[in-house]
């Protein structure tokens, strides 16, 4: 158990006591499926039931798991509006990272700029949560929008056939086929006014369209990119099951790319504290040299001010010098790294 003070006291106990609900719910939930394991979780978790309590009402004291009730949900918690945006931010996350892929750009590597097009109820969704987007894709700015016109992104009507069918049953087909032809004027004023009068339908035979019965969506069918921008720097994604589409700038500046290598080398850092065994609070510097630099890039001096990512580093500074072959008697650990744009580097561990 973590150590209480007096200043940490109240939100210590409370995070013990949704730890323990969370705990005890799950292992009740599973108990029909793993009894052995849940048995042993319960009789682990019932020596701790003091600390959730009063915070917890319904922990029970059974001597086994098997004669609790299964657990109820608890309806009024139920936040659909949070769980719509979560749905939506996995989305949006998936395809920024799907940008990142086909450009060979990895997630490590800082990028400038990400636009998201979706409808305005998506984009109202994401406005919250802008700022986890900008640390999670490691992007300097994000601009939620549904100006498609103005990145060159096209739109489409999709059916929702599940209304379309019990509503209108064989003329289903026949307005599915009237969505398809849909001018793109037509659908980018019903984007920017939602008035469904701008998708009337030329076949006076079909009823009007309904709100329910479409969703528009975003295609890219040629170069999109923003107004006055190179567009070879930018990589756009659209997803095929959802009204979301993103548009990555894909070009790193040299100093983002230095960004990229340092954190890259703070991440083979770690692996290789953890290979040679050191505590997580053991102090040791990272002694590297460059055995190839073909791309010129600008290494030493701070190596462009980015040495800072390693004050995240539990007990970790580089030190740039000769590395001497073989480890030395202070050495613990020493690896050969390739790191992007053909830079490798010799590193050791030097422990105190």
């Amino acid at each position: 158990m973590p150590m209480i003070t007096p200043s940490n006291a109240r939100a210590t106990r409370e995070a013990l006591a949704v730890y323990i609900e969370v705990v005890y719910t799950l292992a009740r939930l599973l108990a029909p499926l793993a009894p052995y394991l849940t048995e042993h979780m319960y009789q682990m978790l019932r020596m701790h039931f003091h600390w959730a309590e009063p915070q917890v009402d319904d922990i029970d004291g059974e001597d086994t798991i098997f004669a609790l009730p299964f657990p109820t949900p608890h309806l009024p918690l139920i936040d659909e509006t949070s769980e719509r945006q979560i749905l939506t931010l996995w989305s949006v996350l998936h395809l920024a990272r799907a940008a990142r892929h086909r450009r060979n750009v990895p997630l490590r590597t800082p990028l400038n700029a990400l636009v998201v097009f979706g409808p305005r109820e998506v984009v109202r969704d994401l406005i919250a949560l802008r700022p986890y987007l900008r640390r999670e894709l490691n992007v300097a700015t994000v601009t939620l929008t549904n100006d498609y016109a103005k990145y060159g992104v096209s739109l489409t009507a999709r059916p929702n056939w599940w209304a379309l069918g019990p509503r209108h049953g064989a003329d289903a087909k026949r307005i599915a086929t009237a969505l398809a032809q849909l001018t793109q004027d037509q659908l980018a004023r019903y984007n920017e006014t939602g008035d469904l009068s701008a998708l009337a339908i030329d076949d006076p035979s079909l009823p009007p369209l309904e709100e329910d019965e479409f969703t528009l969506h975003p295609v890219i069918s040629g170069p999109a990119f923003p107004p006055d921008q190179d567009p070879a720097h930018w990589e756009a994604v659209a997803s095929r099951k959802e009204p979301l589409a993103v548009l990555l700038d894909a070009d790193p500046t040299p100093e983002m790319l230095q960004a990229g290598v340092v954190r890259e080398m703070s991440h083979q850092y770690q692996l290789m504290r953890y290979k040679a065994g050191f505590h997580r609070c053991e102090l040791a510097d990272m002694q590297f040299c460059v055995l190839e630099n073909p791309g010129g890039m600008g290494v030493g001096d701070g190596f462009g001010g980015w040495w800072n990512v390693m004050d995240d580093v539990p007990g970790g500074r580089f030190v740039e010098g000769q590395v001497q072959d073989g480890l030395t008697a202070c050495a613990r650990a020493e690896e050969v790294i390739k790191l992007r744009g053909g830079l490798v580097v010799k590193m050791v561990i030097v422990g105190f």
